[in-house]
């Protein structure tokens, strides 16, 4: 029988790492191993206790260990994860995409559900630039971002990228971008 071993560290890359560079060492600043979570806290391997302030990049403001959140996600993964690829859909995609459309400013428009900021990023991006194919306006490209403004770690979000160093070491990312300060909006 063999004893089961704690994961090997330091294999994990993590979004804007870049693949070249060092591992951080441990018990640096950057090697925080969260273990556990509740509401808005999270406790570290060594019990130490962090209010999520930004709710884990953005994407848990709701909390943790949220019980009516868990059993949705549970029945909905007993019934059917989710379809949405042409000719095929499913009453949970056809439900949101009428209540986004409900909440919205545009009552004749439709929903494209995705799976993350980064991936809404970059459709918008495809969405606007066919939208300008559509009217005649091939040339109708740019993309203005903030400075200062995050917008995920896909190629998009990454182009749009108003922190200088996570669009830094990638080699071209997308053109026609142009920045403006985030207060000049």
């Amino acid at each position: 029988q063999t004893t089961p071993t704690a994961p090997k560290r330091n294999r994990l890359l993590q979004p804007f790492g870049k693949p070249g560079a060092p591992h951080q060492q441990s018990g640096s600043h950057h090697n925080r191993n969260i273990v556990r979570s509740c509401g808005v806290r999270v406790w570290d391997d060594q019990s130490k206790e962090y209010i999520d302030g930004i709710g884990s990049l953005w994407y848990c403001q709701v909390g943790y260990g949220r019980q009516e959140i868990i059993q949705a996600i549970t029945n909905q993964l007993e019934t059917i994860m989710y379809n949405s690829f042409p000719p095929f859909s499913c009453d949970i995609s056809e439900k949101a995409a009428a209540r986004i459309v409900s909440l919205s400013s545009t009552p004749n428009g439709r929903a494209y559900l995705c799976t993350s900021g980064s991936d809404a990023i970059d459709t918008a991006f495809k969405i606007a630039r066919t939208v300008a194919q559509l009217r005649g306006e091939p040339m109708r490209q740019i993309i203005v971002r903030r400075s200062r403004a995050y917008h995920g770690v896909n190629v998009g979000g990454t182009s749009a990228q108003g922190i200088v160093p996570n669009r830094e070491g990638w080699g071209d990312l997308m053109p026609h971008m142009v920045e403006v300060e985030a207060d000049s909006i």
